[in-house]
């Protein structure tokens, strides 16, 4: 845990997923709250999207849509610490394509009840 999905507007041409990523996991890392096993990230780009509704134009709005999903247990002040270090994380990394267009930025964090969460690792050997 954590499980972090990242949602960019497609528009977002300049801004390379695998730098996002490894920015945040190591935001992640360096809260001291999860090991890097523990990590997973993933971003999913949006090419059809919509921001407001008539003056729309996708060459000029974008979005950063991060969810940063947690096993429940940890105090609201470690949550709301934890999604204020990844938003300023991902507006660093977005901030040079905010140059050219409105980009909105957005983190949520969200508790998985440990009863729900089900995982199993299949196959494979862990690197040495």
């Amino acid at each position: 845990m954590p499980q972090v999905t990242i949602q960019t507007s497609g528009n977002l041409r300049r801004l390379d997923p695998d730098w996002l990523m490894l920015q945040v996991n190591r935001t992640l890392l360096n809260s001291g709250l999860f090991v890097e096993a523990d990590l997973k990230i993933r971003v999913l780009r949006c090419d059809e999207f919509r921001i407001g509704a008539d003056q729309f134009d996708p060459a000029f709005h974008g979005f950063v849509a991060v969810t940063v999903a947690v096993l429940s247990g940890r105090d609201f002040t470690v949550r709301e610490r934890l999604g204020q270090m990844v938003q300023r994380t991902v507006e660093r990394c977005v901030q040079e394509c905010a140059q050219s267009m409105q980009v909105q930025v957005t983190t949520e964090v969200v508790e998985i009840q440990p009863e729900m969460y089900f995982k199993t690792v299949l196959g494979g050997s862990s690197p040495a």
